[in-house]
């Protein structure tokens, strides 16, 4: 795995707290939570998990309300080909 030296380790309760953000009922709270947990040196599986809770909780939120989490534009910089990456 490649190292993120600069972002701290992953905590303990990084799970727990995962499973529960979506119990948030303000969405700016659950993007503030989505946010900080992806603040941390985490593997490509839990990147996956956050991903998959993100994704639940964005179409609940354009199903339920006018309120939707914010979109977000994510670059790619590499110095090797990455076009299998980007989705579509």
């Amino acid at each position: 795995m490649i190292e993120l030296s600069w972002l701290p380790p992953k905590p303990q309760d990084w799970i727990a707290r995962l499973r529960t953000v979506a119990d948030a009922a303000n969405v700016r709270d659950r993007w503030s939570e989505y946010v900080a947990l992806s603040n941390y040196c985490i593997d490509f599986l839990d990147t996956a998990k956050l991903d998959k809770e993100m994704e639940r909780s964005r179409k609940r939120d354009l199903l339920g309300s006018d309120a939707a989490m914010p979109s977000l534009r994510l670059a790619l910089l590499a110095s090797s080909a990455v076009q299998h990456l980007v989705p579509g």
